[in-house]
């Protein structure tokens, strides 16, 4: 019996479970989303719980540890919980395909961190142990309610194909602009140059973009409102760095493209 088409399933306010998934990821919206343009205290990009990558300049909280363990810390638990999900939770067809999703999704950011992205310095340890706790709770959120959702029955043939498409599609378009970052200065080059290839001469993050369409899949997949809420936080917490990137660049780079967009092309 397939789940019916179009109806999405939401959370049950009486429900302790959903009570607790619905304050965690409220709490990722509006201290990791919303802490720069709040100016919370230790959540702003450049501040002690989510400073990395180049916006982690101001940061010194700390233990440190090279960025390339740190990167990797930050996705691997969350991997592993899908594969764990995958081998030994799920039971039902569309629980195992999303916490395969997650083992995947997640699996590829460890393999870029240590075969595709260059490194330098350090980054504080309390950062990488706090952001991969927020992965976690993001792939913990999407193997479990993939599964309540699939004792209901499989997703419709299309509502697969269009999920399986947006992920795929997320994940090499994501893999791809890693890529031409990795790559953008010759052996030997120093400084910054401005990034081309791909949709780089559109936005400043299309790695951010097709990240978002990897997840928009997941959504569409687990077709449960307290997903479609943590992409929605994703959404806003990408957004936000999307256009820290462009002030960055802009700072940064010589000659960047001041018309370049943030993260949709022609549109944001």
């Amino acid at each position: 019996r397939q789940q019916p088409q179009g109806v999405m399933h939401l959370l049950n306010p009486s429900d302790q479970i959903d009570q607790g998934f619905f304050v965690l990821i409220l709490a990722f919206i509006i201290f990791a989303a919303g802490g720069p343009l709040l100016k919370i205290p230790l959540f702003g990009r450049s501040s002690a719980l989510m400073s990395y990558s180049k916006f982690a300049s101001k940061a010194g909280v700390g233990a440190q540890v090279s960025s390339r363990l740190g990167m990797s810390v930050l996705y691997a638990p969350s991997s592993i919980l899908g594969a764990l999900a995958y081998l030994q939770v799920s039971s039902t067809y569309l629980g195992k395909l999303a916490a395969l999703m997650m083992f995947l999704h997640f699996g590829k950011r460890v393999f870029e961190c240590n075969c595709v992205h260059k490194f330098s310095g350090t980054m504080p340890l309390a950062t990488s142990l706090f952001i991969s706790l927020i992965y976690c709770v993001a792939s913990t959120t999407v193997c479990y309610y993939s599964e309540l959702v699939g004792k209901l029955g499989p997703p419709s043939p299309s509502t697969l194909q269009v999920a399986l498409l947006l992920f795929g599609v997320g994940l090499l378009g994501n893999l791809y602009h890693h890529h031409l970052l990795a790559t953008l200065r010759k052996p030997g080059e120093k400084g910054y140059k401005v990034p081309q290839g791909g949709l780089f001469p559109l936005v400043a993050a299309p790695h951010y973009l097709f990240e978002l369409v990897g997840w928009s899949g997941v959504a569409i997949l687990c077709n449960h409102a307290t997903v479609w809420f943590m992409f929605f936080g994703m959404v806003a917490y990408l957004a936000d760095r999307a256009r820290a990137q462009t002030s960055y660049n802009l700072k940064k780079i010589d000659g960047y493209p001041q018309e370049r967009l943030h993260l949709i092309p022609y549109v944001f």
